[in-house]
């Protein structure tokens, strides 16, 4: 049986607040700053609401953050507001409409990205490998009208799976850029998701599983919505995470 449990980035948060933690391990909290690149879960839960500035800085070499809606005036016989010089003058245009320039139309795509890899990865090379697939998004924002998902899934021991999404981009939505940073910081998965499933019944020695079953679900339930999808590889290895590529993206 697959549970399936749907949550965008806010939400997600106010979960991991506001749920009871049962006790069973207490790894969000306990592993080093080596391991997370915070030093505890309280850090990452500010970062996570607050931002994460100094990934601004860390990202120019990108040359990809076109994210912002852009905005430019025109001047008209009609408008949200006057232009005064242009009406004392006399001048017929002397209104300002503002338009948004950003293209619209443009094709779906959607980009599942799994936020799950072993304890054996450095939290270096995990950021390298986040780093990568945030320099994928960005690329396509250009030319596509995306949605970024972060996936994860769990075993239950029962024969259940836990499949729990957190959108953090929705079609037609602005990203808030250094929230959205933080989502590709090795924290959110190492703090905030370990804490997230530390509220579980079924918790005891793990905190997550890799299942290739997942990808079949994935790509049938998009092909229901008729839309572009990537589903980006799972980073198993130390190795794994500098050199792959769009490639390895199904």
């Amino acid at each position: 049986m697959l549970n399936y449990n749907p949550f965008n980035y806010t939400e997600f948060l106010d979960y991991v607040d506001n749920t009871k933690w049962l006790g069973f391990r207490n790894s969000s909290e306990t592993w080093s700053e080596s391991f997370s690149l915070t030093k505890n879960l309280q850090e990452a839960k500010t970062l996570a609401r607050h931002g994460w500035d100094s990934w601004i800085k860390m990202l120019k070499d990108l040359d990809t953050i076109h994210v912002n809606w852009t905005v430019e005036t025109e001047h008209s016989i009609v408008g949200a507001s006057v232009d005064i010089w242009r009406y004392i003058n006399g001048q017929p245009d002397c209104m300002i409409e503002f338009v948004d320039s950003i293209e619209r139309d443009k094709p779906q795509l959607t980009m599942y990205i799994p936020l799950w890899y072993n304890c054996n990865v450095d939290a270096k090379n995990a950021q390298e490998y986040l780093k990568e697939a945030m320099k994928l998004v960005f690329d396509k924002i250009i030319t596509h009208d995306v949605e970024v998902i972060w996936y994860f899934l769990v075993d239950q021991r029962d024969n259940n799976l836990e499949f729990t999404t957190v959108t953090l981009k929705r079609f037609g939505q602005q990203i808030v850029l250094n929230n959205f940073a933080f989502a590709f910081h090795p924290s959110f998965f190492r703090r905030i998701w370990f804490r997230y499933i530390e509220t579980k019944k079924y918790l005891r020695s793990w905190y997550w599983s890799g299942n290739t079953e997942i990808y079949k679900t994935l790509n049938e339930l998009n092909k229901l919505n008729n839309k572009e999808v990537w589903l980006f590889p799972q980073v198993t290895n130390h190795d794994g995470c500098k050199e792959w590529d769009i490639e390895k993206i199904v």
